[in-house]
């Protein structure tokens, strides 16, 4: 980890997981569709491991920007 955004991130995923069960009712035919078009589960698992990286990280830069504006928010509402 880099900057303090990540360390903050870091902590908040230890406590709060992303595998809602929202989240799974979308990706769960994702999956389902990707293990019947490829021949082994390993491959299946390849593509869906790539699909969870990006999730991840697009679920951290959001998560890292809207610190940034929450920062920002508090600064502009202390110069008021």
């Amino acid at each position: 980890m880099d900057t303090l955004l990540e360390v903050i991130y870091q902590a908040y995923t230890e406590f709060n997981s992303v595998e809602t069960p929202e989240f799974k009712r979308i990706v769960n035919p994702l999956d389902q569709t990707l293990r019947s078009l490829m021949e082994t589960d390993e491959e299946a698992d390849e593509y869906m491991n790539i699909v969870f990286e990006l999730c991840a990280a697009y679920e951290r830069q959001s998560f890292i920007e809207g610190l940034k504006v929450g920062a920002r928010l508090v600064m502009e509402l202390a110069e008021d």
